[in-house]
């Protein structure tokens, strides 16, 4: 449906479909609009209709196509940039609370939504080199665009497999013993922020650096794909992968195709990276259900106007990036920076949902009653569960009590042989996974 809604818009820019005409309050003063005059000069009187009426009051109708159409390649991408710049902030944020231990997502999610700083990062330098040597845009460049997108086929294929990775998972939880002589009561469930009550994600789900390896090593195959042309004879368009999959010399088409045309494995990795971000949206949504929280749902809606991004990036090149769906550019990057926005707040409820406060507050805390000075642990906690511990920092007054399996690091505290001074104890009692 959105590709077809784009098709029809861009079609009608290119055709300048006598549409009715949109007013444009404030644009016209004395029949001159300078917003038309500054974005496409040659084409303003056609674009424009403009007619003096109620005194020294004037109003200005144009075509909203005409006006798309009149839009020029130097202007679009004038005003595409703000809207790219833009979008990388509301991003970092959404990295930042994803990664946040309170939302505990898988860290494989994380790294896969993270790499697609490396596609940014990576695509800059393809277009300027693309402008530099060649005069042309990146998508008119199809041996650096093919390379240059299939780093978002990475980033899209590593959140695929992470998302597959942790819903194949196998859950463990446990029921701490209940012990009603303690002090404290009944013991608390071991429950990790957002993953529901009694339930602790795999060892392998909290770590980066498979995934990490992976994303290197998928990024290497799409640096070698440009390296090849790169140090070869490339021409502005040569084609990705050296036209590998295209139809053969002299086949029958019904149009002649323009230079510029994307080659067929160019489209393959278009086509793929929305596949694949379709399917990472729908096992979000399962993840959101498989771990009780959720709010995760709310980052699949977030990542919506991305999807649609990238479908007015297809629709651009499916017209050859010509001057009349220019105006293409500038709403890409719009639903970029909406679609960034969106998955920032998305990622700060999730944090919220898990216990995140802008306090800094990492764990609930509780104050517990005093504990007798003796040479040994109050009798009362001698019955709390094989897989928890109860350790003091040096001289801080402080006691926790950790309903978790010990780390090895933790081992190492001092452990709470009797307490410091008289008088009342902080307890401290952190619930972790």
């Amino acid at each position: 449906m959105s590709t077809a809604i784009f098709a029809l818009i861009a079609l009608g820019a290119r055709l300048r479909s006598p549409l009715r005409a949109s007013p444009l309050g404030g644009l016209a003063q004395h029949g001159r609009v300078r917003l038309c005059q500054a974005l496409a000069p040659p084409t303003c009187a056609r674009a424009l209709y403009c007619y003096a009426g109620g005194g020294a009051r004037s109003t200005c109708r144009m075509s909203l196509l005409d006006a798309a159409a009149a839009l020029t390649p130097e202007a679009a991408e004038q005003l595409a940039g703000p809207f790219f710049g833009l979008s990388l902030l509301p991003y970092l944020a959404f990295l930042y609370f994803l990664d946040a231990k309170e939302s505990a997502a898988p860290r494989g999610v994380v790294v896969g939504f993270a790499w697609c700083l490396v596609f940014v990062l990576l695509t800059i330098p393809a277009a300027i080199a693309a402008k530099l040597c060649y005069g042309v845009s990146l998508a008119d460049c199809d041996w650096l665009h093919g390379s240059a997108e299939s780093l978002l086929v990475v980033t899209n294929l590593l959140l695929v497999l992470a998302l597959r990775d942790a819903l194949a998972a196998e859950w463990v939880g446990f029921d701490a013993p209940k012990n009603e002589k303690s002090p404290l009561g009944a013991l608390p469930t071991a429950v990790s922020p957002g993953l529901g009550l009694g339930r602790s994600p795999p060892p392998r789900l909290q770590t980066y650096a498979p995934w990490l390896k992976l994303g290197v090593g998928l990024s290497a195959l799409s640096a070698f794909s440009a390296a090849v042309p790169a140090l070869g004879s490339a021409e502005v368009h040569s084609l990705f992968l050296g036209g590998a999959l295209n139809l053969p010399p002299g086949f029958p088409l019904p149009m002649a195709e323009p230079t510029n045309a994307l080659s067929i494995a160019t489209w393959v990795i278009h086509a793929s990276s929305l596949v694949e971000w379709l399917i990472a949206m729908g096992l979000l949504w399962r993840w959101a259900e498989v771990a009780d929280s959720p709010r995760y749902k709310g980052l699949t809606w977030g990542m919506l106007p991305l999807h649609t991004s990238g479908i007015t990036a297809c629709v651009y090149h499916l017209f050859y990036n010509q001057p009349g769906v220019v105006a293409l550019l500038p709403a890409q990057a719009a639903l970029t920076c909406v679609g960034n926005t969106c998955c920032a707040f998305a990622a700060y409820r999730i944090a919220l949902a898990g216990g995140w406060s802008w306090e800094g507050t990492k764990a609930q805390a509780w104050q517990g009653t005093a504990v007798s000075e003796t040479d040994a642990p109050p009798t009362g906690l001698q019955t709390m569960a094989a897989d928890t511990e109860l350790w003091q920092s040096p001289g801080s007054g402080v006691a926790t009590i950790r309903v978790a399996p010990v780390a090895a690091a933790d081992k190492a505290r001092t452990p709470l042989a009797h307490t410091p001074g008289p008088g009342k104890v902080t307890l401290r009692i952190f619930l972790i996974s």
